[in-house]
């Protein structure tokens, strides 16, 4: 097994074990899956899988960013802007 293929199968990994976590914790493993899967695809030059990785991974970490910013806890407004509604 290369290098290349563990990146793969840890890709892999986080990607399906993102399945099992809350929405923020979602976003953070599919945007690291996202990272080893652009690594990984450069490595065998497929260029159509870097350019889906990385608008996954920049959407993912934008939306972290916007909830932040919008006071959101996994991806609920808390109670404080709630009642400001």
């Amino acid at each position: 097994m290369t290098s290349n293929d563990i990146i793969g199968w840890v890709a892999t990994s986080l990607f399906v074990a993102s399945y099992f976590v809350s929405p923020k914790g979602l976003r953070l493993i599919q945007s690291s899956a996202a990272v080893l899967w652009i690594i990984y695809a450069l490595n065998i030059d497929a260029y159509p899988a870097v350019a889906a990785n990385v608008l996954i991974c920049v959407i993912s970490l934008v939306s972290i960013g916007r909830d932040k910013f919008l006071g959101k806890k996994n991806g609920v407004l808390t109670e404080e802007l709630q009642e400001e509604k």
